[in-house]
């Protein structure tokens, strides 16, 4: 299993389904691994938001002006699908450029929530 951490701003996002996919450094997982998402992770608040099962890996660059390895989805259906505040992309990849030096090589992790089911005795 692997185990991701959400800041506050994006916690009811993970929770209800509006944000299924998020962007990280390294490879840490796989298509088909059980993804623990978590807040306050290391911390005595730690809470668990939700267990799903990663769907798809993929290495993608940001760059200035776009993101290479995202080519199947439209900008709208991209920033829909990381639960994205912003409206337009050149939004989302401003704070690539803030935080990060561009070009940026990363993964972008999807994820299904795991439906569970009891069986009647």
């Amino acid at each position: 299993m692997v185990a991701f951490n959400f800041i506050k701003a994006q916690i009811k996002k993970v929770e209800s389904g509006e944000k299924c996919a998020t962007i990280r450094p390294t490879r840490r997982a796989k298509p088909g691994d059980t993804l623990q998402l978590y807040t306050g992770l290391r911390t005595r608040k730690a809470r668990m938001l939700k267990v799903a099962r990663c769907t798809d890996v993929r290495k993608i660059t940001v760059f200035k002006d776009r993101i290479e390895g995202i080519e199947e989805y439209d900008d709208a259906e991209f920033l829909e699908m990381m639960g994205c505040e912003e409206d337009s992309m050149e939004e989302f990849i401003s704070y690539f450029e803030k935080h990060c030096t561009l070009p940026y090589t990363c993964y972008l992790y999807i994820w299904a929530e795991l439906v569970t089911h009891t069986l009647k005795g």
